[in-house]
């Protein structure tokens, strides 16, 4: 589509500059929310797919739900859970995930308080813990060959 390397070129100027290491925290919590609120918009759908298909942005989001801040750990989450929840995850972003798999489960665990104070954040959390669970590496996918008669 038309509108992918124009959102590869935005998202690519958006975290440099708002979500960098060195970037303040009220600036990065901010950038994090309107992010999610985008992404999570159903008139932004071919941009949010576009985004989660970028193994990139995933990777900036996991160091996401490992900050200091756990505001801003939270904030990750609600991005990072739309990566694993994708129907038509790419095979890089399958990759990262399951490799990555125990670390982000146990992460994932270490929300329990919040979900235990937010009943909408607590079935998010169920979920995406359940989906990573669940995650198999994806296999090459050889072409079938034809049955000769």
């Amino acid at each position: 589509s038309c509108i992918a390397p124009i959102a590869v070129e935005f998202f690519d100027d958006f975290h440099s500059r708002l979500l960098a290491p060195e970037t303040d925290y009220v600036v990065k919590r901010q950038a994090t929310k309107v992010l999610a609120d985008l992404l999570l918009d159903r008139s932004f759908g071919e941009v949010m797919v576009m985004y989660v298909s970028d193994d990139r942005f995933l990777q900036i989001h996991m160091k996401g739900l490992r900050d200091s801040s756990r505001t801003l750990q939270l904030g990750s989450f609600h991005i990072f859970k739309i990566f694993v929840a994708n129907p038509r995850m790419p095979r890089r972003v399958n990759s990262i995930l399951c490799k990555n798999k125990a670390g982000l489960l146990k992460l994932l665990n270490s929300f329990s308080a919040e979900a235990a104070k937010d009943d909408h954040f607590s079935q998010d959390l169920s979920a995406v813990s359940q989906l990573l669970s669940n995650m198999e590496p994806m296999t090459a996918r050889r072409p079938s060959i034809p049955a000769q008669s």
